[in-house]
């Protein structure tokens, strides 16, 4: 027995209602041209674009300071920071001892994680100006 003819039998017959195709009843076709739809016939229409906001820029600028202060303040050369008070303090005898040859690592990477976090928001601010631009031209 062919599957069209099972098909009939058993599906179609059993259905309370009677089934349509989903193509029949399909009246609003797409214009097309030369068997190719149009694209201005496809009725979409373009997801709304949100506009670039200056206090969005200040705002990440502003963390990026945090982050360049917070990962100085970690692990600063010249001056006051963790890294430096952790040597410091690191002496034989004293209550911190090994406290450098524990922590200093940690320090260093946190550090470096804060700056790498700071670069990465620096780019998205310097190619906001090109985004924007670009936002512009094409509408």
């Amino acid at each position: 027995m062919k599957f069209d003819n099972l098909y009939k039998q058993v599906f179609l017959t059993e259905q309370d209602e009677e089934v349509t195709s989903p193509i029949e009843g399909e009246e609003d076709k797409a214009p097309v041209e030369g068997g190719v739809p149009m694209p201005d016939s496809y009725n979409v229409e373009p997801a709304p674009v949100a506009s670039p906001s200056v206090g969005g820029i200040s705002d990440i600028t502003n963390y990026i300071s945090q982050l360049n202060d917070f990962a100085k303040a970690m692990q600063n050369t010249e001056g006051d920071s963790l890294q430096k008070l952790v040597t410091d303090i690191d002496r034989q005898g004293s209550l911190f001892m090994g406290i450098s040859r524990e922590v200093s690592s940690d320090i260093i990477k946190i550090a470096s994680d804060a700056k790498d976090i700071a670069t990465k928001l620096e780019g998205f601010v310097l190619n906001s100006a090109k985004r924007q631009r670009d936002i512009a031209a094409g509408q």
